[in-house]
């Protein structure tokens, strides 16, 4: 459990995620790309995400044993983090969050400060730091958030979805 003290705790805990929690951490995931994403990304790609394809990733992705944690606020996961080694040829950086995503409801409260905090200390522990990550242009408030927890916009990267175009930042941490 993290705490600010050894005799306060925070209203949520992060702890490593289990295969028990693969269908939570896939229901968050299309929840948070309807509301992130909405007006950004296709509406007709939005609406072809499926909790049952989710789980199965998540399944595969907690089995294989790359970083994955989760917030609990009375029990119940309202968000996620994923970590590991970088995906690609950007060779700044060794590691990467591949997702991070919180429940809106639950945003402001210091739950993602949290997961980002404990996937960077996971990520240093696996010797995958200096990392990464992209942001899709348009998704405001993580932008913010990202350069808030001390990213750099060091590159940008064009990608088709659904028929779209669209760009996507890599921001690093160092």
């Amino acid at each position: 459990m993290l705490r600010v003290d050894d005799n306060v705790p925070l209203p949520f805990i992060v702890l490593d995620a289990q295969v028990g929690d693969a269908e939570a951490i896939a229901k968050i995931h299309v929840q948070c790309w309807h509301e992130a994403y909405s007006g950004i990304i296709p509406q007709s790609y939005l609406d072809s995400l499926n909790t049952t394809e989710r789980k199965a990733r998540w399944l595969k992705v907690i089995s294989s044993g790359e970083i994955v944690l989760v917030a609990t606020v009375d029990e119940q996961i309202v968000g996620f983090v994923g970590g590991l080694a970088m995906r690609g040829p950007y060779t700044q950086a060794i590691g990467e969050i591949t997702s991070l995503y919180v429940l809106s409801k639950h945003h402001r409260t210091g739950i993602g400060k949290a997961l980002f905090s404990a996937c960077k200390t996971r990520l240093k522990e696996n010797r995958l730091f200096p990392f990464a990550l992209w942001v899709v242009e348009g998704n405001d408030p993580a932008i913010k958030f990202y350069e808030t927890m001390g990213g750099k916009n060091v590159a940008t990267k064009s990608f088709e979805l659904a028929g779209k175009k669209l760009d996507e930042h890599l921001y690093l941490y160092d």
